[in-house]
């Protein structure tokens, strides 16, 4: 029985909330096993962001190719009620974990690196590259790798979620 009528938040990090994030955001929600998707809330952030803009455009068209659709998104910048609503906070790059665990240490338990987070193995890079300002190709590769992250760790997720929640 689902506890408190509570949802199970994730919450993905970047530092504009318009390439990495969103493109994670809508790509696990793509992968949600349907009996739990509405049981979890899937969000994404950005630590230096204004807030109110849509996607990139290279970040939309490459999460279309997957017929993942992020044409609706809207930036917003991280805040302690973003934090505190989450289970668990994935991270783009070491620095935006670095900025997350400085503002709010009481969170630190639940902040981790997308790339390594759950991982038995080491990784040569920890962060995903930001591919703002580069072409198509960064930009699809920078999802495929989002990708390949998220479908290494869903397992887990899932995992994570049934035990929240039942």
């Amino acid at each position: 029985m689902l506890r408190k009528n509570k949802k199970f938040q994730i919450l993905f990090v970047c530092t504009g909330n318009a390439c990495r994030s969103p493109m994670a955001e809508g790509f696990l929600k793509s992968m949600l096993p349907s009996d739990i998707k509405s049981k979890v809330n899937v969000v994404s952030a950005g630590v230096g962001t204004l807030g109110g803009s849509g996607a990139t455009p290279f970040a939309i068209a490459a999460a279309w190719q997957d017929r993942i659709d992020i044409m609706r998104h809207r930036t917003k910048m991280v805040n302690g009620k973003l934090v505190k609503g989450s289970d668990l906070i994935l991270c783009m790059a070491e620095e935006h974990e670095e900025v997350l665990k400085a503002e709010y240490p009481e969170a630190k338990d639940k902040i981790f690196l997308l790339k390594t987070f759950h991982r038995h193995d080491e990784v040569k890079e920890d962060s995903i590259p930001d591919p703002i300002g580069q072409g198509m190709e960064v930009y699809k590769a920078c999802f495929d790798e989002i990708k390949a992250e998220i479908e290494r760790i869903l397992p887990r997720l899932n995992e994570m979620i049934y035990r929240k929640i039942y």
